[in-house]
């Protein structure tokens, strides 16, 4: 029998698959241990203004986990992750994406008189650096430990698409939501987030698609405009931004994710992705049976 082509990311997967569905979570959960430890040591022995370090230097570490595993413990390619060749060049789309959703959140917001702005007196270019460097590698830790490893697993041992993209999406919502400022509206957006960059990955088998996108949603609130993201301050940053009005609009404290009109625009984006997963499923099948 001829050896089944491996093409995309499942395919690689499914060479080796896990052993039980839940086998790429208990994996995860495991790893997820990391930026928790790292972060609280972190808050105790680094001053406040500085802690967004030790949860950067927390994700370099699961990067390393997660490609460490997948190699020399599944015995898996980079490419059964959405590493492939070539595939860095969607981190352009992705950020073109990331470009537009931070956009229309922040423009509705802005709209509905969520929060007004003010100037920063503490941009400082060798930190903003910092920043840009280790929202890059927070956004490529979440998308290989979420999409890459666990949708993919998931999806390899239930052969259910939406199973597997639930699953991380929760995966994904309970990393966010243990931040101290999270509420319910929060936990929803962080969810629609999580199936959001899930059917990105669906969409387009590369996870520099999503980390651009991911990427873009951390960089610009923060570094620009100085809002709060995931419950994050902006150490430093061109303008602060000043919430007012209902939180249910501005999101408050917390940021972006606690604003009603985030998970609004989320949702759609969700929707128009479904549509476009399903107009490329149905090509497919046409070209099979042609």
């Amino acid at each position: 029998m001829a050896k089944k082509s491996l093409v995309n990311s499942f395919d690689f997967t499914e060479a080796k698959p896990p052993k039980h569905a839940l086998s790429p979570v208990v994996v995860a959960l495991s790893i997820l241990i990391v930026p928790v430890a790292v972060s609280l040591f972190g808050s105790y022995v680094i001053p406040s203004e500085y802690g967004i370090c030790a949860q950067f230097v927390a994700f370099a570490l699961v990067l390393a986990m997660v490609l460490f595993w997948n190699a020399r413990v599944n015995g898996r390619t980079k490419e059964a992750l959405g590493f492939h060749v070539g595939g860095w060049h969607s981190f352009f789309p992705g950020i073109s994406l990331g470009v537009v959703l931070t956009l229309l959140a922040m423009g509705l917001i802005l709209l509905c008189n969520g929060f007004g702005f003010e100037i920063s007196g503490t941009y400082r270019v060798w930190f903003v650096l910092l920043l840009v460097g280790g929202f890059l590698v927070q956004s490529l830790a979440e998308e290989l430990l979420f999409r890459g490893y666990v949708q993919n697993g998931v999806l390899a041992a239930t052969k259910k698409p939406w199973t597997a993209i639930v699953v991380q999406a929760l995966l994904f919502t309970l990393l966010h939501s243990l931040r101290p400022q999270i509420d319910p509206l929060a936990i929803l957006s962080f969810f629609a987030f999580g199936v959001l960059f899930g059917l990105l990955f669906e969409y387009s088998d590369s996870v520099w698609f999503g980390t651009g996108a991911h990427f873009i949603w951390y960089v610009v609130p923060t570094i620009l405009f100085g809002m709060h993201v995931s419950g994050y301050d902006a150490p430093s940053s061109i303008l602060i931004s000043l919430p007012q009005g209902p939180d249910l609009l501005s999101g408050g404290s917390f940021g972006l994710e606690g604003s009603m009109l985030t998970l609004l625009i989320v949702v759609s984006l969700c929707a128009i992705y479904v549509l476009f997963i399903q107009r490329i499923e149905k090509s497919a099948a046409k070209k099979k049976r042609a």
